[in-house]
């Protein structure tokens, strides 16, 4: 559901569970639900980027640019990240 843009809210009400214990399972970096909604999200992340590879790498310039426009977002989240989490 993590992979298909679900809310936290979207997955509790599926799954039958409570909204505010899924929402704090949600958050809670070493809780197993943290771990599937990111790996979910991340799948999808990948299919997206895998495909932009392969468009840019036909040479289609939309694609070039969307990549290259994620690179630059990666790039700073991983800064933000070293900075604000480390």
């Amino acid at each position: 559901m993590a992979a298909m843009n679900y809310t936290i809210r979207q997955m509790a009400s599926y799954l039958e569970l409570p909204f505010v214990h899924f929402d704090l399972l949600a958050h809670e970096k070493t809780s197993r639900v943290y771990e599937c909604i990111t790996r979910g999200r991340l799948q999808t992340d990948f299919v997206i980027d895998n495909s932009l590879q392969e468009n840019a790498k036909k040479g289609n310039l939309t694609a070039i640019q969307q990549r290259e426009k994620n690179k630059e977002n990666n790039r700073i989240q991983d800064i933000k990240n070293h900075f604000w989490y480390e």
